[in-house]
C-alpha cells in the first residue's frame, strides 16, 4: 500500500494528493500520512511545493468531509444506518459520540479530526447535531490545515534529516520520527477523553 501512494503521489502529484485526501475526508482511508509522508519527502527532494501540497490535501479532505456531511443531512441517520454496513456495526460508538458531540460540538469536531477512530464520525455527529454548515466548513479547514502542515513536515525533515547523516544517527532520527505520531495521537485522544467527561 505504501509503495502505491509512493507511486501515486510521484507520478500524479498534487493531483493525486488532493483525489486521496477526498477518500481519505469521506472514508478514513487511505490513512492521511501514507499520502502526506511521501509528499513531504517529494517537497525535500524537489518536485513538489510545500504550499501546494499542504493546500491540495486540506481541500480534498474538506471535500470528502463535506460530502458526507451532505449525505446524512440529506438522507438522515437512520436510512444511514441501514445502508451503510461499516457504521451499523459502531451503532453504539456513534450514539456515545453524538452525547458527547452535543455538548461541545465545535471542539469535538477540531479535537475529532486528529483522533483517528473519531475523524470518520466528525462530520455525520455535524450533520445530524444540526451543526451550521460554514461553522463546520471552517473546523474542518483549519484541522485539516493543521494535520496536513504536522505530517508533510514530518516527512519533510525526516528525509531532509536522514540524507544529511550519518547510519547511525539515521536510525535514531527514524525511530523517533515515527515515535512522535503516535504521541501527537494519544495527547489528542487524552484530550478527547477530558472533553467526554
Amino acid at each position: 500500500m505504501e509503495a502505491m501512494m509512493n507511486d501515486l503521489v510521484q507520478q500524479y502529484g498534487y493531483f493525486a494528493i488532493f483525489c486521496l485526501m477526498i477518500l481519505n475526508g469521506m472514508t478514513s482511508a487511505p490513512s492521511s500520512p501514507l499520502v502526506y509522508l511521501p509528499a513531504g519527502y517529494f517537497v525535500a527532494v524537489g518536485p513538489l511545493d510545500f504550499s501546494y501540497v499542504v493546500l491540495s490535501g486540506t481541500a480534498g479532505n474538506t471535500i470528502g468531509n463535506m460530502v458526507v456531511y451532505y449525505i446524512v443531512r440529506r438522507c438522515g441517520l437512520e436510512q444511514l444506518f441501514d445502508q451503510v454496513v461499516f457504521l451499523k456495526k459502531r451503532r453504539v460508538a456513534f450514539d456515545h459520540f453524538r452525547r458527547v458531540f452535543d455538548r461541545s460540538n465545535v471542539k469535538i469536531s477540531f479535537m475529532g479530526k486528529f483522533v483517528p477512530v473519531v475523524k470518520v464520525f466528525v462530520p455525520v455527529a455535524a450533520a445530524v447535531c444540526n451543526m451550521k454548515q460554514q461553522v463546520f466548513l471552517l473546523v474542518i479547514v483549519a484541522a485539516s490545515t493543521i494535520w496536513a502542515v504536522g505530517v508533510v513536515l514530518h516527512g519533510y525533515y525526516l528525509t531532509t534529516a536522514i540524507t544529511e547523516t550519518d547510519g547511525k544517527t539515521q536510525t535514531i532520527l527514524i525511530a523517533l520520527g515515527l515515535l512522535s505520531l503516535p504521541l501527537v495521537v494519544w495527547w489528542f485522544r487524552r484530550q478527547f477523553k477530558t472533553l467526554s467527561e
